[in-house]
């Protein structure tokens, strides 16, 4: 297989036969991640430790888990291309997550910004009605 016969292969997998059959890598992975989660806090961490998966993670560990049938001398072609698959699956989930952290901080910062402007009126508001007082006695 060339390279790029790899590519298109997985291209092919990630964006058609496994979608299809799978769903979404986001929403796929986010189950996986939320199974993994929990087997491994209960199973494999100390108590309260908190351990976190995301789908991201999924993406890793698949990829890692296709490596090292690769290091074993077991793979086949399509662990090559499964490799390549997960990750463009994991590369575009962790650019859609950054998306969307940069789209909440923007809207925390705009509402911040409203909400000092608001502030700064009501301030100014009861500076005039405590100058009226004082001008009235």
């Amino acid at each position: 297989m060339t390279r790029e016969s790899i590519l298109n292969r997985a291209i092919e997998c990630v964006c058609g036969e496994r979608e299809q059959d799978y769903g979404t890598p986001e929403d796929n992975f986010a189950l996986i991640a939320e199974l993994w989660e929990s087997y491994i806090n209960r199973r494999c961490a100390p108590p309260n430790a908190g351990i976190c998966v995301v789908a991201e993670d999924v993406a890793v560990m698949m990829a890692r888990l296709k490596i090292a049938r690769i290091a074993t001398g077991t793979a086949t072609d399509d662990s090559w291309v499964d490799l390549a698959g997960y990750a463009a699956c994991g590369g575009e989930i962790a650019s859609r997550r950054e998306e969307a952290i940069e789209s909440w901080r923007k809207a925390k910062t705009d509402a911040e910004a409203k909400q000092k402007a608001v502030e700064d009126a009501m301030l100014k508001e009861a500076h005039k009605a405590y100058d009226l007082l004082n001008g009235l006695r």
